[in-house]
């Protein structure tokens, strides 16, 4: 697939706007910690390193570094055991229940952060009687980090059936399925695609458009499902995602 000149351009352009709204704040925090004056302001009058002596010899905010690396390590290890052993037996036995177990390990990270939080703060607090502190927040972190593992390979067959209504299943690749329309929701305009020239014009129209647009794309079944390239657990008859 080729972009015109004007596309590549405008791709560029918006890159370049995304990443300097995303860093430029953290430039002018990371240039304000060498001022010389203790309130902000801007430019600074002089600089120093004052303040980074004073952090590097403070106890208290070594302490919070060392204690944010000590659960990032436990939360990294709970994190690739549980979700390994998960992704093993989600993507490989059929079992009661086995939809609903993949949607609650997903659920942390699709909800918002707060809200997850706020669950996990009452779940420890009012429902089981645990003091928030260090094995909580190890707990917390863990639970947004066991998904990342847990879906970072593709488990799914594409090919799950649901046992509760004749609505399909959430797991379920479908080579209907009009995942453009989503968009017109919010008044937007969906594009499907199944070649590289269809995609190419989707491409071309959306940019020109400048409104909201999603590109439904139609790929080759022997790609991998999901994220992954499991392509011996695609289904017979699947070319969506």
């Amino acid at each position: 697939m080729t972009l015109s000149r004007l596309s590549r351009a405008v791709l560029a352009t918006a890159v370049v706007l995304v990443l300097v709204v995303i860093y430029a704040p953290l430039a002018v925090v990371v240039i304000s910690s060498f001022s010389s004056s203790k309130t902000f302001g801007w430019p600074p009058p002089s600089y120093t390193l004052h303040w980074w002596g004073d952090a590097w010899s403070s106890g208290g905010a070594l302490h919070a570094v060392g204690v944010s690396v000590q659960v990032g390590l436990l939360a990294m290890g709970v994190a690739l055991f549980l979700g390994t052993l998960l992704a093993f037996g989600l993507s490989r036995y059929r079992f009661f229940g086995r939809n609903s177990l993949s949607l609650l390990v997903i659920l942390p990270i699709a909800l918002p952060g707060i809200v997850t939080g706020m669950a996990l703060k009452n779940a420890f607090e009012v429902m089981l009687g645990i003091q928030l502190g260090y094995f909580t927040l190890v707990v917390a972190h863990a639970t947004f980090c066991v998904v990342v593992v847990f879906n970072n390979g593709g488990v799914y067959k594409g090919d799950d059936i649901n046992t509760v209504s004749t609505d399909p299943a959430p797991t379920a690749l479908m080579v209907g399925a009009r995942h453009d329309k989503l968009i017109e929701a919010f008044g937007g305009t969906g594009y499907r695609a199944s070649t590289p020239a269809e995609l190419t014009a989707a491409l071309s129209q959306a940019l020109a458009s400048g409104a909201p647009a999603l590109i439904d794309c139609v790929i080759d079944p022997t790609a991998g499902t999901e994220s992954g390239h499991l392509t011996n657990l695609n289904p017979k008859g699947i070319g969506h995602a």
